[in-house]
């Protein structure tokens, strides 16, 4: 039987127990540094953790702690909320359509 990249992604889903917060805040990271021009290594040396840490954190395969994120609201100048914003937004639609 074929298997469809879906199945795949949903199998990476599952395997790396990303939460779809975690990865939103990740891509809200990635985002924020390529607007500043800051690259993986220079975040990382901000946080004292390594580039491959960071990778981590962008993808949501590792969760960023409340202080963590603390720090990268900082390093990157935008308030915590920057990083739940739009996730709600989303929720808030998405509980509109369900009727909730």
């Amino acid at each position: 039987m074929p298997v469809s990249k879906n199945d795949i992604v949903e199998q990476n889903f599952r395997i790396t127990n990303n939460n779809a917060i975690d990865m939103h805040v990740g891509k809200c990271v990635r985002l924020r540094c390529k607007l500043l021009g800051m690259t993986k290594e220079q975040l990382g040396a901000e946080l004292n953790v390594t580039v491959q840490q960071v990778r981590k954190y962008e993808r949501g395969a590792n969760r960023i702690s409340a202080s963590r994120l603390w720090d990268i609201s900082q390093i990157l100048d935008v308030p915590i909320s920057y990083f739940f914003d739009e996730f709600l937004n989303f929720l808030d639609i998405a509980f509109f359509i369900l009727g909730l």
